[in-house]
């Protein structure tokens, strides 16, 4: 029956009674690029996300103003103007401003582009977030006003691009995440060169061919580890543009030299956790992709199955979501709520990190994350699961143990191992910070993409 049935009848019902608000916006968003993001939302969200997301869609559509655009894009060409001192401008696009590991990769870069003061660094937002304000306080910011409409963004992108080419020279253009590249084509339009895409996301959770529009448009695509350059390989042959693997560094350097011990002692005493109890750590949005729902599993596994004191804490947030719910309900009936602890967001988790004995990396998918990156340079071997992204490329047999995907078991026995024996888990710690040093150098993965605009 395909995406009509009974199940998804109420969403289309939904989305006619939207559209009857909002009549001249519907028609001019009915296109085949609307239609598969439609589609595959249906296969993926919730109906209340996907309400939202069209209403807010077509609520811009109708509040599309070039007058509105034209003077913010001027306030934005005056504010660069005031600062960049004629070198050659580096434009950095990110797909939002949240407190997660992609925005935090592209302002890293547009902080060694300004410090290295060879070039300016500008950044585009797509999406705001609570980081709005650091990306702006580093370097000049354009939040664009119509991120929900292709055709309004396509106006608005080429208002801007062609102000700053009557104002600036644009040496290269960074495309963080595969959530910036839609705005491949716009740019390739109005001839902007050294197109380089930073792709962090695994090729096979998307359509077959979805990343067509990368290759056609990017000069340079940059992929994260070999796993995420062979799942995108699956998903499209790349053979126009220029393809290779570069990790991003460590950003967080300052976790290659914190105590562990007084580290510890801090978030046992914020935490009331006993300071000879072994803790692990998760760290990401709380959602299905970071599997909080396994990572609780193998908690409530772990600690009936070990006589050691264990707890296990989960840094970050989300919307409320259905697997918040169930984990919540998970960790009550198993009456371990005051073992297993969700902590929410922490604007500095670096002593949390440092503080904790064992890493957990319960995702479901993950190309290359910052916190796997984060937890080897605080000293803790990290737990990942195979054909889950690209944690497993950065580990070594002594910094860390990959187990079968989504096993709950293994990971289990691995957690008790390393709380049994504090030699090994002593040893791998040292081996953890040891190899982040060597391997993880943020400097490094900025001049190999450098010498892509160079």
């Amino acid at each position: 029956m395909g995406l009509i049935s009974k199940s998804n009848k109420h969403i289309f019902i939904g989305v006619l009674k939207i559209a009857i608000k909002f009549p001249i916006a519907i028609l001019k968003q009915i296109n085949l690029s609307n239609w598969k993001t439609l589609k595959r939302a249906i296969l993926n969200e919730p109906p209340d996300l996907i309400f939202n997301n069209i209403k807010s869609l077509l609520q811009n559509t109708q509040d599309f103003s070039i007058k509105k655009s034209s003077r913010s894009i001027n306030r934005f060409i005056k504010e660069i103007e005031t600062s960049y001192e004629e070198k050659e401008i580096i434009i950095c696009v990110s797909h939002e401003a949240t407190r997660t590991g992609a925005p935090a990769i592209i302002m890293n870069i547009g902080k060694h582009v300004k410090e290295e003061a060879l070039y300016f660094p500008i950044f585009i937002l797509i999406k705001g977030g609570s980081r709005h304000s650091d990306f702006i306080d580093l370097s000049p910011t354009y939040l664009l006003a119509n991120s929900n409409s292709q055709n309004n963004l396509n106006n608005e992108i080429g208002i801007l691009l062609t102000e700053l080419k009557k104002n600036c020279k644009i040496r290269a253009c960074l495309f963080n995440s595969e959530g910036t590249t839609h705005l491949l084509k716009p740019f390739t339009k109005l001839n902007i060169e050294n197109k380089i895409s930073l792709v962090h996301e695994m090729g096979n959770y998307y359509p077959p061919d979805a990343w067509k529009h990368i290759d056609k448009y990017s000069n340079t695509v940059i992929f994260p580890s070999e796993t995420i350059k062979r799942y995108a390989s699956i998903n499209t042959r790349f053979y126009r543009s220029t393809t290779v693997v570069h990790g991003q560094g460590l950003m967080k350097t300052k976790l290659l030299q914190m105590s562990k011990q007084n580290s510890k002692k801090a978030i046992c005493k914020n935490l009331n956790i006993p300071f000879n109890s072994t803790i692990v750590l998760g760290c990401g949005l709380a959602d299905a992709r970071k599997g909080i729902d396994l990572f609780t599993s193998i908690a409530i596994h772990t600690i009936r199955n070990l006589d050691e004191e264990i707890y296990f804490i989960w840094i970050g947030e989300a919307k409320r979501n259905e697997f918040q719910i169930w984990v919540e309900r998970d960790i009550e009936t198993s009456k371990l709520s005051n073992k297993i602890l969700f902590i929410g967001s922490k604007k500095d988790p670096s002593a949390y990190f440092c503080g904790s004995d064992i890493f957990l990396m319960s995702s479901r998918g993950d190309p290359f994350p910052c916190v796997s990156q984060e937890a080897l340079a605080a000293g803790l071997p990290v737990i990942a699961f195979k054909d889950a992204g690209g944690t497993p490329d950065m580990l070594t047999k002594e910094t860390g143990f990959v187990v079968p995907y989504a096993d709950v078991v293994t990971a289990s026995i691995k957690i008790r191992y390393l709380a049994k024996n504090q030699i090994v888990l002593d040893k791998m710690s040292l081996e953890s910070r040891k190899h982040a040093a060597l391997n993880h150098s943020f400097k490094e993965y900025y001049h190999s993409i450098k010498r892509y605009w160079n």
